[in-house]
């Protein structure tokens, strides 16, 4: 393990955060100490917004906010690697026992001793380096077994398509490798590249092997199949089921692809189902005789498919956004209609859209022009567009749903504050969100956390209730959600900067003992 043991200290007191780092710092050069947190809910953003990402954390129990209980359980859920050590007194011992049933690693009994830390961290250390070895090892042998099978699958496919004699233990070796068995029935195809001598060597093949790649993206994301290369020129390709429109539009748009890409003309062509291996030969034979063959069809305006995008943008439906962006792109790229056709349609939708994104009040940049361009291009600066102006609609949907969401915590937290058991899981639950997403979207909109804005709130309702009525200060700490009158206090004299007593001796000359 070359590099250092990162640790996380967590403690509300500030004298033993900066104590444990001394001492950790003390100890080699094998540990780092890479962040201090007052308390567990900073410790989470710091983890969350991935500014610290520790091996280690170290943390106390008795914390305000989130403490090292809750602190533990949520780790344990969302980075069940990070280990941690409690630093427990003796009074905590029975929480130290709830915390090690959490799959705490270890923990500390204050004062810490030097001897005590070094050892748990360098057991802690070892674990985590073999672990790691364990994973570079388990990783060397994936990818020399991923760069060796696709060699030993393709030479075998090869010579099953092509007819070459296969033996029985040749088809053994293949069974694992194809997504169909020797009676399944099959649909083969071949993709032609027309102009590649075009193209100097030796980036023939370099050329082939990316067309494949991308034939593999377009044919195979949604079905079983396979993709083999016979020459610079030539891939064939096998899938199980039927041919379906989405086949041929896919090797469609392959087409105009490959193209633009790579200035390369492609032709397809797909024979029979084969329904043996003994037949394969003869399906890759009816590609091959059908390569030259082309379908055009006509195309009219996408009334139907321009009325959902509309739709789908009034009510901020991303995936129907999606999907009609999808469609219309589908069915122009297949049938390749004139350039004139293509920049015209393009307009109308950018044109008809507009006013609704304006209706809305949505966003939207400067529709692009296309005259100049290919139809290729055409179609990439539409795409371009529309994905643009519906990512603002999201953003206007985020900021009316977000704002809806701030209000009513806010609303809930003003009424909820004098709660002994309120905590960021239970306002989360309430508000419907995970702890982490509420945390940062309350700090964009407020400027603080939900359980500093809580503090605030009782602290205003305490200062109210020392300066105007006689109540003891314990019971204002439990009217304003503290069971612990010097948990009060202390939170007290951090926010007011005086304790309570002080406080209401100076508001109203009346001084209360505890």
């Amino acid at each position: 393990m070359d590099r250092k043991l990162s640790i996380l200290i967590v403690d509300d007191e500030a004298v033993i955060r900066r104590g444990m780092k001394k001492a950790v710092e003390s100890l080699d050069d094998h540990y780092e100490v890479v962040g201090l947190a007052n308390d567990g809910e900073t410790a989470l953003e710091l983890i969350h917004e991935q500014k610290v990402v520790p091996d280690v954390v170290i943390t106390d129990i008795y914390m305000n906010f989130v403490d090292g209980i809750e602190l533990i359980r949520e780790l344990s859920s969302s980075h069940p690697a990070i280990k941690t050590i409690i630093l427990s007194g003796h009074e905590e011992f029975q929480l130290a026992k709830q915390a090690i049933d959490l799959n705490v690693q270890s923990y500390l009994l204050k004062p810490v001793s030097i001897n005590d830390l070094s050892a748990i961290l360098l057991k802690m250390r070892s674990e985590i380096e073999a672990n790691e070895q364990e994973q570079e090892d388990q990783a060397t042998y994936l990818e020399m077994k991923k760069n060796v099978e696709p060699y030993v699958r393709d030479r075998l496919i090869l010579d099953l398509l092509e007819g070459r004699l296969v033996s029985d233990e040749h088809l053994s070796l293949l069974a694992p490798f194809l997504p169909f068995t020797e009676r399944d029935p099959v649909t083969i195809g071949t993709v032609r590249l027309i102009n590649i001598e075009s193209i100097k060597n030796p980036e023939h093949i370099m050329q082939t092997y990316a067309i494949k790649e991308l034939l593999w993206k377009r044919m195979f994301k949604d079905r079983e199949g396979f993709a083999v290369i016979k020459d610079s020129q030539t891939i064939y390709f096998g899938m199980t089921g039927e041919v379906t429109e989405d086949v041929r539009e896919n090797l469609n748009r392959l087409t105009l692809e490959v193209e633009k890409n790579y200035q390369i003309t492609i032709k397809y062509g797909i024979g029979s189902q084969a329904g043996s291996y003994e037949e394969l030969p003869r399906a890759v034979g009816q590609s091959l005789d059908i390569i030259e063959s082309e379908t055009v069809d006509y195309y009219e305006y996408p009334f139907e498919d321009e009325s959902e995008l509309q739709l789908a943008f009034s009510v901020g439906n991303e995936e129907q956004i999606d999907f009609s962006l999808k469609e219309i792109m589908k069915k122009i790229t297949r049938v390749n209609p004139s350039q004139e056709w293509t920049a015209q349609t393009l307009n109308e939708l950018m044109y008809r859209l507009e006013l609704i994104l304006s209706e809305i009040g949505s966003p939207y940049p400067q529709i692009p022009f296309l005259g100049a361009y290919s139809k290729e291009e055409m179609l990439s600066r539409f795409e371009k567009w529309i994905r643009t102006c519906a990512e603002e609609r999201k953003a206007l949907s985020h900021q009316k749903t977000t704002s809806v969401l701030i209000e009513k915590v806010r609303m809930y937290l003003k009424e909820h504050y004098a709660d002994q058991d309120l905590s960021l899981q239970k306002i989360s639950d309430v508000a419907g969100v995970t702890p982490n997403y509420l945390t940062q979207e309350f700090r964009k909109v407020t400027g603080s956390s939900c359980m500093q804005y809580v503090t605030e709130i009782r602290m205003d309702k305490a200062k109210k209730l020392l300066r105007e009525t006689d109540k003891k200060i314990y019971e204002i700490a439990e009217r304003v959600g503290y069971d612990n009158p010097y948990y009060f206090s202390n939170a007290f004299k951090k926010n007011v900067g005086k304790n309570p007593s002080k406080y209401k001796s100076e508001s109203s000359g009346y001084n209360e003992p505890f």
